[in-house]
């Protein structure tokens, strides 16, 4: 028994669908246009399952991009993305001084410093609205020109600062003279070696 196999619609010519091809401005767009044009060969056309091979698709997004082509032509077929607008921001211009203004007055209400969490606290008290993602705290840190500050971490088998002065004291020194001649002190752990 026949099934009927999915072609894209003959929005274009054969000879428009390589012209659109071959003029991509992207790899993408180039793939995306391929996918139809293997389909809508005249002589050979390639199933749904063969041409999503052949660019590099998954068969079902490649289902997908037929059915797009087909519902809304060749000028709404490509890239559907430039139409997202993405989500709202959660502070207004007005809300964002305010942060600010309250970063730069220092610690926080309750005597912590800034980091993602606290901002991401600060966004719920005036928003009501809780971010789900910590992130969100660093996005609005950065965006703002602050950057997250914290001492670099101590090694727990670092040297004491005595342990420190005594190993310069004891290890070699470099010294460049006011001719420019480099005078080396020598390692009393052996004899110098050569300099290539």
């Amino acid at each position: 028994m026949q099934t009927n196999l999915l072609r894209p619609a003959p929005h274009l010519s054969y000879q428009e669908l390589n012209q659109r091809y071959q003029n991509a401005a992207s790899n993408r767009q180039q793939r995306y246009w391929n996918l139809i044009r293997l389909m809508a060969h005249p002589t050979k056309p390639r199933s749904v399952t063969e041409a999503a091979d052949a660019v590099g698709f998954g068969q079902r997004w490649a289902r997908q991009l037929v059915h797009r082509y087909n519902d809304k032509g060749p000028d709404g077929y490509y890239d559907q993305r430039k139409h997202n607008s993405g989500n709202d921001a959660l502070l207004t211009e007005k809300q964002k001084d305010e942060l600010r203004e309250a970063i730069m007055r220092g610690h926080t209400e309750d005597g912590s410093l800034w980091t993602n969490v606290t901002v991401r606290d600060w966004i719920e008290q005036k928003t009501g609205y809780r971010p789900t993602s910590q992130q969100t705290g660093i996005n609005y840190l950065n965006g703002l020109g602050f950057t997250i500050q914290r001492p670099r971490p101590r090694h727990t088998q670092a040297a004491s600062p005595q342990e420190v002065k005594t190993f310069k004291k004891s290890s070699t020194a470099v010294w460049v003279s006011s001719n420019g001649v480099t005078r080396i002190k020598l390692s009393k752990s052996g004899r110098r070696t050569k300099r290539a």
